[in-house]
């Protein structure tokens, strides 16, 4: 429970750094350069302390395996691979029904989708407020949920009688981070992989889902060194260089070079 707890203060964080991105795109629009630092400094301040909690959380799965460890619990560690490495298939068979599947890890799929494909969805509640939600995001979870609901999960309501209350429970979501007009990476200069669409069918973008509880212990990163390490906005120059210098087949497709999937450093 208490770790459940630590998480929800992580969505707290989350919320409210949502929340200060409005306030900071409002700032901007009337000039106020006040409320523009005030809400870039609030912004950061929260997204550094949603940051904090999720490297602490994605210590959690390294902890449990180690022996020695108070909770350690190799049956735990099994099924929490076994059960991200499902989600992530899954993820990918729904992904090549719309677009393209770029790469895939333990915590998320990049992948390239259509232009025909919706983005995002803004609903404007009664009381006025909007909610703007991701679509392939918002898919996949429905995809998770369905799949691995816990319909018998059981939170303690009497300490004293211990009485339970029994309902269902699913709290793994992707998240997404994107997205990006293309996805390069590479340990050096003649070993890289570089990955586009094909820009007559697809829109010029690579989006990343994210899973959350399934991240690698021991690939905790800063935001800096996480974007750095996953890809870099490049230029129109940038592609033009690329399109000239990548293998091309027929279709006028770019192949990848190198290795499809690269050694974490």
């Amino acid at each position: 429970m208490e770790k459940k707890n630590f998480r929800d203060k992580r969505y707290e964080y989350k919320g409210l750094n949502k929340t200060w991105k409005g306030k900071l795109a409002e700032a901007k629009s009337s000039g106020n350069s006040m409320k523009i630092q005030e809400a870039q400094d609030m912004v950061v301040l929260y997204d550094s302390l949603q940051l904090a909690h999720k490297s602490i959380l994605n210590s959690f799965y390294g902890y449990v395996m180690r022996k020695g460890a108070r909770w350690y619990s190799m049956e735990m560690a099994g099924v929490v691979t076994y059960t991200g490495a499902k989600i992530i298939q899954n993820a990918r068979i729904l992904v090549e029904k719309i677009g393209r599947p770029l790469e895939l890890d333990t915590e998320g799929i990049w992948c390239v989708l259509p232009g025909s494909c919706p983005e995002n969805f803004t609903f404007k509640t009664k009381v006025g407020k909007k909610l703007t939600i991701s679509y392939p995001c918002v898919m996949l979870n429905v995809d998770v949920a369905r799949n691995n609901t816990n319909d018998q999960y059981q939170t303690l309501k009497d300490p004293v009688n211990k009485l339970y209350t029994t309902h269902g429970e699913c709290s793994i979501e992707f998240e997404v981070d994107g997205p990006y007009k293309l996805l390069f990476r590479g340990t050096n200069c003649m070993d890289f992989t570089l990955a586009k669409g094909n820009l007559d069918r697809y829109k010029n973008i690579s989006t990343r889902l994210k899973l959350g509880p399934f991240e690698e212990d021991g690939l905790v990163r800063t935001a800096s060194t996480e974007r750095q390490r996953q890809q870099v906005l490049m230029s129109q120059n940038l592609l033009d260089l690329a399109n000239h210098a990548g293998h091309r087949t027929g279709h006028g497709h770019p192949v990848p070079l190198g290795r499809q999937q690269l050694e974490e450093p």
